[in-house]
């Protein structure tokens, strides 16, 4: 089979957005229009001029009655979910993983909202739909350093990500430089994200068997987006791109049900190019691409008939939910489908009770031609209207007789209320609303309650699948795109973590508190067994340990709303262990000391043995460098003496050339470096140059100075007439 073409995917991609269920001109579009209407209490549209136009809200009340009783679950507890370990030695693993996806969740991202936006919309138009990804960002900053010597700028300015802004050098006091500098440092941060997405951006195939939206063939987001955000998620795109003749979802029945006439956008590109909105359309669907025989799940990115991004892919990255699932179809029902008719019985029973009550106060009234009808038409309150001629007035004008209907219309108002709490499972009982409560007896309030409670539980435990496709998306999303490993505080402690490092993991349960919405019924349970516990403990059964007390007590200040335990309760040590297990406990402790001992020792002699190598070569080297230090000095001295007998030599040989100093400057210098044999006097061989000198026919008096290698100096004065030498 051959390779598809970019035209033989495009087409096929419109064959099945047409047959999409969700396209804009769909039923399920025009149902979830419908009761976005209902849920905004517009009007009908058969409203008459000067009639009642009241509209019910019950709709209304179901959908934000029933939003906090399903969340709450969600939002009263850190653990939303608990992965299961894989094995013995994956607890540990297990329950850090859980709480750090439980931390990016509610830390990372604005989970109460979009949590609230999740749970509303799955409750008003049949589906809730959450998308995730991996968002990269970078956050810049600026640094001020001022008076920083050299290294340290050296320092700052080869970082990775550190941008030089600003930099001026100058001479300090100590005549060293100095550096002001202003820095830009830019950190890359990634981090899984997810957010609710409008009914009307969704598309996903016809012959979806379930809600979640990872089992269909064909998936599709599709959005406005400007050229520069095109341009931001790294797509090379033209500012005149061509975005085709595709529908935009802001013109969508859902989209315009939801806003008003002010909140509805339009494009607003101005001068600017880059701010002209374009159709993006992120498709996830099963398909050969590359004609091997077996389809692929693929994403591809398109704008009109360009395509921007083609391949392959792990997951259909969205989650799913619906109050309540229809067998072997995506879209289910909600609360608001099952509302729908009873708000408009509701409303019209509503307006003709008002109806009547109007015609009672201000009915229609007979009069003949003695009325002055000026003065009855006028109808102010206390007026007076003139009859003419005499006679009974009540010959003259009459009321219309009206029949009050408010003991037939709040009878029947009633009936269709039960009928609501009855199909939606949101009761007057479950929010304590019902006046008449205190006169019935508190047990058929619990069963009424309870009752009602079921219907919540179940649409509880739809939206508890969904959460636990969306923590095992972003569990993936995390080991898969993480590039670093980050510490971050859990339970009250800072614990260092790599996602890279984790499983692959699918076995998740959701703690969702089924069951037990009630505080107080969860307060009675723990402390019956807690009070269970106390009685087993004392009777010697043995089936009631420490631990178990401290499960209870943590549970006890979980439930009271503390959300660590161990600021009031301390973990039991290992205690009541049968005597043969204390003691193999025992000598693993003593055999653990022992090895540490040895560890400990053997770290302190290698230390002792590096300190004794060191010290050794310190010492060979401090030898060797005074020996080249003497020998440095002895050649000098001899360098000395050697251009000394020469001078001298060369002095004697015109002076008196029978007279030979080179033997007694020899002994000097012998002498002066300590390595003379004897004891014995020498001639100083200055003295001897000085008289030399003295024999010299000179014509002047003369003054000479001759420095030993000693360094000491001996300077000579000659007389002409004399020849008297003086030596200093």
């Amino acid at each position: 089979m051959p390779k598809m073409t970019d035209d033989q995917m495009l087409s096929q991609l419109e064959t099945l957005e047409r047959q999409a269920v969700g396209y804009y001109t769909g039923e399920v579009a025009g149902e979830q229009a419908k009761a976005m209407d209902y849920y905004m209490g517009r009007p009908f549209g058969t409203e008459e001029p000067g009639r009642s136009a009241v509209v019910s809200s019950d709709v209304w009340d179901v959908v934000e009655g029933l939003t906090p009783m399903v969340l709450r679950p969600f939002v009263a507890s850190d653990d939303v979910v608990k992965f299961n370990p894989l094995g013995p030695d994956d607890e540990e693993a297990a329950q850090q993983e859980s709480e750090y996806i439980n931390w990016v969740v509610t830390q990372r991202n604005d989970s109460f909202a979009e949590l609230v936006a999740w749970v509303k919309t799955g409750l008003l138009q049949k589906n809730g739909i959450v998308k995730y990804w991996w968002e990269e960002t970078e956050q810049s900053s600026i640094e001020r350093y001022d008076d920083v010597s050299d290294d340290v700028f050296a320092l700052l300015a080869q970082d990775k990500g550190v941008e030089i802004v600003e930099h001026t050098e100058e001479v300090g006091i100590d005549g060293l430089p100095t550096h002001d500098v202003v820095l830009r440092t830019t950190e890359e941060q990634g981090f899984a994200k997810f957010c609710v997405i409008p009914p009307e951006e969704f598309l996903i195939s016809r012959d979806a068997s379930g809600p979640n939206p990872k089992l269909a063939r064909f998936v599709q987001h599709r959005r406005m987006v400007t050229i520069g955000e095109l341009r931001a998620m790294g797509y090379d795109v033209a500012d005149d791109m061509d975005d085709g003749f595709d529908a935009d979802p802001q013109y969508s029945q859902q989209y315009l049900a939801r806003r008003s006439e002010e909140e509805r956008t339009g494009s607003d590109e101005g001068n600017d190019p880059t701010a002209r909105e374009v159709l993006f359309k992120e498709t996830y669907w099963q398909i050969d691409q590359d004609g091997d025989g077996t389809p692929e799940l693929r994403k591809l990115c398109t704008v009109g008939r360009q395509i921007l991004a083609d391949e392959e892919t792990e997951e259909i990255p969205f989650a799913a939910w619906t109050p309540y699932p229809q067998p072997f179809k995506f879209y289910g029902r909600c609360p608001a489908d099952e509302t729908l008719e009873i708000q408009l019985i509701k409303s019209t029973i509503l307006r003709e009770t008002m109806n009547n009550i109007y015609t009672i106060n201000n009915n229609r009234t007979y009069a003949n031609e003695s009325v002055m009808l000026d003065d009855l038409i006028d109808n102010q309150i206390a007026g007076v209207v003139r009859v003419k001629g005499q006679g009974n007035v009540a010959h003259s004008v009459a009321a219309a007789e009206v029949t009050p209907i408010g003991n037939v219309t709040m009878p029947m108002i009633e009936y269709w209320d039960s009928a609501k709490e009855n199909r939606t499972g949101f009761t007057r009982y479950n929010q304590g609303t019902d006046a008449n409560s205190l006169n019935k007896t508190a047990t058929g309030i619990r069963i009424i309650a309870e009752n009602a409670n079921l219907r919540v539980e179940i649409i509880s435990r739809a939206f508890a699948n969904a959460m636990a496709d969306l923590m095992r998306g972003i569990h993936g999303l995390c080991r898969r795109h993480a590039t670093k490993a980050e510490t971050v505080r859990l339970r009250g402690k800072w614990v260092p973590i790599d996602p890279r490092q984790w499983k692959k993991r699918q076995d998740l349960s959701i703690s969702v508190g089924l069951g037990n919405a009630d505080q107080q019924m969860k307060l009675q349970g723990i402390q019956m067994l807690m009070n269970e516990q106390k009685a087993l403990a004392q009777g010697g059964v043995g089936i009631v340990q420490p631990q178990n007390f401290y499960a209870a007590a943590a549970k006890l200040a979980e439930v009271v709303g503390f959300k660590n335990a161990e600021e009031f309760f301390s973990q039991p040590q290992q205690q009541g262990l049968p005597p043969e297990v204390q003691a193999q406990m025992q000598q693993m402790q003593q055999a653990m000391q022992e090895l540490q001992q040895e560890n400990q020792a053997l770290k302190s002699g290698v230390m002792v043995k590096q300190i004794e190598v060191e010290s050794r070569e310190r010492i060979e080297q401090a030898k060797m460098q005074n020996a080249l230090k003497i020998e440095d000095k002895r050649d000098d001295q001899k360098r000395d003496a050697d251009e000394l007998k020469a001078w001298l030599q060369l002095v004697l040989q015109k002076m008196q050339p029978n007279v030979d100093l080179s033997s007694a400057v020899s002994e000097d210098v012998a002498e002066e470096s300590g390595e003379s044999g004897t004891d014995e006097p020498k001639p100083d061989p200055m003295m001897l140059l000085a008289e030399a000198i003295a024999g010299m026919n000179k014509p002047k008096k003369k003054r000479m100075s001759i420095m030993a290698p000693s360094g000491q100096v001996y300077q000579g004065e000659i007389a002409d007439d004399e020849g008297e030498v003086v030596v200093q």
